[in-house]
């Protein structure tokens, strides 16, 4: 809580002993800039950042209701009118971050957090990238990864709707369209683009049609990635009967609110003991000064 405000807010730490045994001081110094430049709704953005001799602290708005692959895995799969309102901000999100010239490249139900208000965050920017044309740095989450990241011949923020595809599958239906234990044989899924909707499993025309449209494997021919960018995706008739003026203003009634016993109730996250975090057993001072 903010002594000063009142306010609560989720505390991001990092490890400096970590950071520097990985060389990851420019990769946190990228999330840094980027969520500090960043104020949209349905974002995670940087309020505040300190640092002392062990560790670096990101401090965000508070989404008690935890992340949504959590609400998943306790649900299986979520009606379409669940998933319509979550992929719909998420839809607004990375409609935003492409506006600034930014590439999420992570996105994916663990990092999408519940707010007080059932209205969603995207999170974690340790993947994202300012990229003005195209960029080749193979990153992201096996599942969620386009196949022209796999193809090695550059790519844009095409990647970022794919992700959305993989994950609007995964709310309707309860599983990866490209699943596996194989991590490569994930990716030649993905490059042959053989994906089947579960048989038994009742999902509207509308929805199947988004999917495969946003899962197109041709970039170039992607949904999103077209010539009226995400319009495309917001008038598709998926969302026919979905309002995205009052969506961004949150005046449409949410499907899921946290419940809480206090305002500092934080059961729906996982806990990690501080003492467990790596602590600093170099002098960082100097390194880490470039975060000031």
């Amino acid at each position: 809580m903010h002594l000063a405000t009142g306010e609560y807010y989720a505390i991001k730490v990092l490890s400096k002993q970590l950071i520097f045994q990985k060389d990851r001081i420019m990769k946190v110094f990228n999330e840094k800039s980027i969520m500090s430049s960043i104020r949209f709704e349905f974002l995670a953005q940087l309020d505040y950042f300190f640092q002392d001799h062990n560790f670096l602290y990101f401090a965000t708005p508070y989404c008690p209701g935890g992340d949504l692959y959590t609400q998943l895995r306790k649900y299986k799969q979520f009606p379409e009118m669940v998933a319509k309102f979550y992929i719909a901000q998420i839809t607004l999100a990375l409609e935003y971050l492409h506006s600034l010239s930014l590439i999420h490249r992570d996105v994916k139900p663990e990092n999408v957090v519940i707010g007080f208000d059932g209205y969603i965050k995207l999170t974690d920017f340790g993947f994202s990238k300012r990229v003005v044309g195209r960029t080749y740095s193979f990153c992201g989450t096996a599942e969620y990864i386009a196949p022209e990241i796999l193809k090695g011949e550059g790519y844009g923020f095409a990647v970022d709707w794919w992700a959305m595809g993989i994950m609007l599958y995964e709310l309707i239906f309860g599983r990866s369209p490209f699943e596996n234990k194989n991590r490569l044989k994930i990716f030649s899924l993905i490059q042959s683009g053989d994906y089947r909707f579960p048989q038994g499993q009742w999902s509207s025309s509308d929805v199947r049609d988004l999917i495969d449209e946003l899962l197109q494997n041709n970039y170039t021919k992607r949904l999103g990635n077209l010539k009226g960018g995400a319009k495309d995706i917001k008038n598709h008739p998926f969302f026919h009967d979905l309002d995205w003026k009052e969506l961004l203003k949150k005046r449409i009634r949410p499907p899921f609110k946290p419940k809480m016993k206090s305002i500092r109730d934080s059961s729906h996250f996982s806990k990690v003991p501080f003492d467990q975090l790596v602590k600093a057993q170099d002098n960082f001072k100097d390194y880490f000064s470039i975060l000031d």
